[in-house]
């Protein structure tokens, strides 16, 4: 029997290659035994792409959330300029003297989320709780400073120097009043 009668029996009794030979027989076959090296090279190789790839999305993902956050800040004194001025204490809106003092405590990084709740909350602790403790040791207004009904008043003038001294007392310089 020739080798050409033989592959032809093989084929007439449609017997396949897995019947004859285990995989660790073609692994270490001169010409399929390169196919399975290749194989496991290009598995390697796409799991180290796959690992790249997540890495990349992880930092893309780090980045968006950091960019979100800076959209947030950077939107966050527009909606302290919409929330302060609407804001009123038992009816009353708030003074120039004290606007400026809850602009200058806000700080959005301490903020969880800058939604209009969170941020009267923000305004509300700092009118009643901080700008009289401030008031009562004479560093701005004064300790009986409460707001005004009329916001129609010329205070523009005394206006930059009372923020350079709500600044001072906010960066820990007190200056007397």
């Amino acid at each position: 029997m020739t080798f050409e009668e033989i592959k032809k029996h093989v084929r007439d009794m449609n017997i396949h290659v897995d019947q004859l030979y285990t995989e660790d027989d073609l692994k270490k076959d001169r010409t399929f035994g390169k196919i399975f090296d290749d194989l496991a090279n290009a598995n390697k190789k796409i799991t180290d792409l796959e690992e790249e790839h997540n890495a990349k999305l992880g930092e893309k993902d780090e980045e968006i959330k950091k960019l979100t956050k800076d959209m947030t800040m950077v939107t966050a004194e527009s909606k302290l300029e919409k929330v302060i001025d609407s804001y009123e204490i038992e009816g009353k809106k708030l003074t120039d003297l004290q606007k400026s003092f809850v602009k200058l405590q806000f700080k959005p990084s301490t903020l969880e989320d800058l939604d209009d709740e969170k941020i009267s909350d923000f305004i509300n602790k700092s009118v009643n709780e901080e700008f009289p403790k401030y008031s009562q040791a004479g560093i701005v207004g004064d300790k009986d400073d409460k707001p005004d009904v009329d916001m129609s008043g010329d205070d523009d003038d005394n206006l930059d120097e009372i923020d350079k001294i709500v600044k001072d007392v906010v960066t820990k310089q007190p200056q007397g009043v």
